[in-house]
């Protein structure tokens, strides 16, 4: 997977930030996404009920030129249960809802496997790292170093 170009086509999903449809295409231009990608065969609600568990690195948002993308592609069937989901999670980030499943048709390099379901992009949407910085404390240092290679330090952090 790494070194494969990925298009995130936000134009043909639907985006939900607080209780709203939103259209939003600038985090489009961010210099580097980590896109989390829960496929229809994944718990959408079980997995938006956690999604606090993205604070931390929804937070370095703020200080680099860096955006998350959650791409959730439910089954059709389970749409208004998700939309409930989100609403009850009060969360404030936004998600995408690929209702069309044009994430995967887009990009057949993706496995099956949700293992490879998050990754981190680079400037030229091409995959730089594979793996969730969640779940694995070497792929979470990894991506703070590609982050600080790339962007800089957090504010206020010395330079390495």
């Amino acid at each position: 997977m790494t070194g494969k170009n990925t298009i995130i086509p936000v134009d043909r999903m639907s985006c939900w930030i607080n209780d709203s449809l939103i259209s939003d295409g600038s985090s489009i231009n961010a210099k580097h996404k980590l896109v989390v990608f829960v496929d229809s065969m994944a718990c959408s609600g079980c997995y938006l009920k956690n999604m606090s568990i993205w604070n931390d690195f929804i937070e370095l948002e703020e200080v680099k030129d860096f955006k998350i993308f959650f791409i959730f592609a439910p089954p059709k069937i389970n749409i208004n249960s998700l939309q409930n989901s989100f609403y009850m999670t009060g969360l404030t980030h936004p998600i995408y809802i690929d209702s069309s499943y044009c994430f995967l048709k887009n990009n057949p390099h993706i496995p099956k496997e949700p293992m490879y379901h998050t990754f981190l992009l680079d400037e030229n949407n091409n995959i730089i790292l594979v793996g969730s910085p969640l779940r694995n404390t070497k792929i979470e240092k990894l991506f703070l170093d590609i982050l600080d290679e790339k962007l800089g330090p957090k504010e206020g952090e010395p330079m390495k």
